[in-house]
């Protein structure tokens, strides 16, 4: 009787779930990757892939398009990058536990990424979805994701990854369905990663505190979600740490002082939340002698801009509640962009004439008095000058309009409007610009007020001009 009910029972799973997934679903073999890549065909219409070649003949081998087996017939490798999947990502995948990358991206897959996949405990890479850019560089960043490329579109939200502790590239990212479900705290235990993609997800919640034991970290991408919660202190141990991108997310309370440690760190970008207090002076004094790129823009910072020795190339500082008169600029020679608009900055802007590569100055709607900063005057690359809504005034200088004519053809901006310039240094300028064989596509020089002359006559320059 009980062998009966033992074969009814079998009867019955065999008959809901097919005889073949119910056999191998958890072989540990060829066999099981063989059916793991068999369900992964008809599940996302092998039939109408790009390219489907070898596959279903015999046993799994590196004859079937994207598969790599080992020397003993076991799949360590699939790579089914932009091979036009549609459909969902089958439970029996876990077969696969001789995997060491998997790589869907750029699919149409749909549904939910099956929680089984916790089961491969061998892969190193997981690529399930994201930009166009095939595989993350070790080296260097070319991996910013600055828009949503993806193509598949997964529902629910990331399943437990805990037990995947040799993977070192996770990359689940540009998935709105995602929207308000937490960055999974498990992550923190996968020690081996050094690559972290989850961009453009819509986590809510904040960055978990288990990410400090992320030691060998080098890439973090976690821009554009909804993150709300103050940043823990996990910085203190990731020398390794290069691109760190915490941009347009809503996270609160103070900088951790402990971004200092990141000693071999390039880009910091935290721009785009809800950050208070000072910037760290370890972001501009040099100590941090990789860093290029620090974006903190559209914040609630205060204080004064710290001492800036450094070798930045991009320092975005504007829409903040930063107050007091800009540093000396005199080692900041390789700027390119540099903003500092909608502060409460002033006094006088410090020369830049050493900036050789500068392509755009933001100084809008600050505080700002006395002349207009010198310029180099021989970079092809500048192109926008916007230094509007200030009190500048005094005799312009003419490194301006040198630079202006040696600029990038046609010129962007210069913007000059609403400050303190007499009539007559406004008219020079003007001339001066306009008998340049160059187009200069906005020029807006109008709007003073209380002008500052040297005859101290208060002459009003009347001039309404664009």
């Amino acid at each position: 009787m009980k062998t009966k009910r033992i074969g009814l029972l079998l009867a019955v799973l065999l008959g809901m779930c097919g005889i073949e997934g119910v056999l191998a679903q958890d072989l540990d073999s060829v066999e099981g990757d063989r059916q793991a890549l068999v369900d992964l065909y008809h599940a996302t219409d092998g039939d109408n892939w790009d390219d489907n070649s070898g596959w279903l003949n015999g046993d799994p081998s590196s004859d079937w398009y994207g598969v790599q087996v080992d020397g003993n017939g076991r799949v360590i490798r699939l790579d089914m990058y932009s091979n036009n999947l549609s459909g969902h990502l089958p439970e029996s995948i876990r077969n696969l536990s001789q995997l060491t990358y998997l790589n869907t991206k750029q699919n149409e897959l749909t549904g939910e990424i099956p929680g089984s996949i916790d089961n491969l405990k061998s892969l190193e890479w997981l690529l399930l979805s994201g930009v166009e850019q095939k595989d993350p560089n070790y080296s260097s960043d070319t991996y910013p994701g600055k828009k949503n490329e993806a193509t598949n579109s997964f529902s629910g939200s990331i399943p437990y990854i805990g037990h995947l502790v040799n993977l070192q590239v996770l990359e689940i990212a540009n998935q709105p369905n995602f929207e308000n479900t937490p960055v999974p705290e498990e992550i923190g235990d996968l020690k081996e990663l050094w690559f972290l993609s989850l961009q453009r997800n819509l986590h809510s919640g904040g960055v978990p505190a288990s990410f400090a034991n992320l030691t060998k970290m080098r890439h973090l991408h976690l821009h554009y979600n909804k993150l709300s919660e103050p940043l823990p202190d996990i910085f203190g141990g990731w020398t390794n740490a290069e691109y760190v991108r915490l941009g347009e997310n809503q996270i609160p309370g103070e900088i951790p002082s402990s971004v200092g440690k990141m000693v071999n760190l390039r880009v910091l970008m935290f721009g785009r939340n809800e950050l208070t207090g000072s910037i760290p002076p370890a972001l501009l004094d040099g100590s941090l002698s990789r860093l290029h790129t620090v974006t903190l823009e559209w914040n609630n910072l205060t204080g004064s801009i710290p001492p800036i020795k450094t070798n930045l190339t991009v320092l975005t500082l504007d829409g903040n509640n930063l107050s007091g008169i800009l540093p000396d600029m005199s080692s900041a020679s390789r700027l390119i962009n540099f903003g500092l608009g909608w502060n409460n900055l002033e006094g006088e802007f410090p020369d830049m004439s050493h900036a050789y590569q500068l392509r755009y100055i933001r100084a809008t709607a600050n505080n700002f008095t006395g002349p207009l900063p010198a310029l180099h005057t021989n970079n092809s690359k500048l192109s926008r000058l916007w230094f509007q809504g200030n009190n500048f005034s005094g005799p312009i200088d003419p490194s301006i309009v040198e630079a202006v004519k040696n600029g990038r053809d046609p010129f962007s901006v210069v913007n000059i409007s609403s400050n303190r310039f007499c009539k007559s240094d406004i008219d020079g300028f003007v001339s001066q610009i306009e008998s340049l064989n160059k187009e200069v596509e906005t020029f807006s020089y109008g709007g003073q007020q209380d002008p500052v002359c040297e005859d101290e006559g208060g002459e009003d320059s009347g001039s309404d001009n664009t």
